[in-house]
């Protein structure tokens, strides 16, 4: 009995490992991009793409692979317009007998994997809220300064690549409110700062009368 348990395993993670071997897997794709399929096949004389779907839509129908050296075919692929998962099946006449393979790859904004972007994100954002409290805490407007530059390029970065896989109209606003509340704090810091600076020498230079002088 237990015989016939240890061999049912053994065959269930034979044919797992045989599935995983058809199913190969590319690195994120970025948005609007090229993805270069490509497939491998010994002794064969042609390899042509099924399709390309992204959920229930079909990217790309039934397409010849070209050549490009013996065995090996590659096809560029262009319509990434939509975000997500990328499923692309195929054939070859591998060795003179058909053979099936598979690809998926996913789409994000930046080409980065999932979460990735979030994280850099959120990095951005937890430094300049930092910053933005030393400022108030030490009263220093450096503080202040660098804050809103690190909000402005973290609302930039969000604008033109989203959080992460999520690219909209809302992520957007967001980070185009976050863009604005960046270049505010950074143009009114710099604004008190040199306003500070100025006042501090032409204090007692004679410059700038003060109430002290006119007393």
């Amino acid at each position: 009995m237990k015989t016939n348990k240890l061999l049912f395993v053994i065959i269930g993670i034979f044919f797992i490992a045989s599935a995983m071997a058809l199913e190969q897997s590319l690195p994120p794709q970025k948005q609007y991009g090229t993805v270069l399929v490509w497939q491998s096949c010994d002794n064969s004389t042609y390899s042509n793409i099924t399709s390309i779907k992204n959920g229930a839509l079909t990217m790309l129908a039934s397409t010849a692979m070209p050549n490009i050296e013996a065995g090996y075919y590659s096809y560029s692929f262009t319509n990434t317009s939509q975000l997500g998962i990328y499923i692309v099946n195929g054939y070859c006449d591998e060795n003179g007998v058909k053979k099936n393979w598979a690809y998926n790859f996913e789409v994000t904004p930046n080409g980065e994997e999932m979460g990735a972007g979030t994280s850099t994100f959120l990095i951005f954002i937890c430094l300049a809220v930092v910053l933005l409290l030393l400022s108030f805490i030490f009263k220093n407007y450096i503080f202040a300064f660098i804050a809103g530059l690190t909000f402005s390029v973290t609302g930039l970065y969000s604008t033109i690549y989203g959080f992460s896989t999520y690219l909209s109209v809302y992520t957007q606003m967001i980070s185009v409110i976050i863009l604005g509340f960046g270049l505010i704090i950074t143009v009114v810091s710099a604004y008190e700062f040199l306003d500070e600076m100025g006042g501090n020498e032409f204090s007692g230079g004679g410059g700038y009368k003060t109430e002290d002088d006119e007393d």
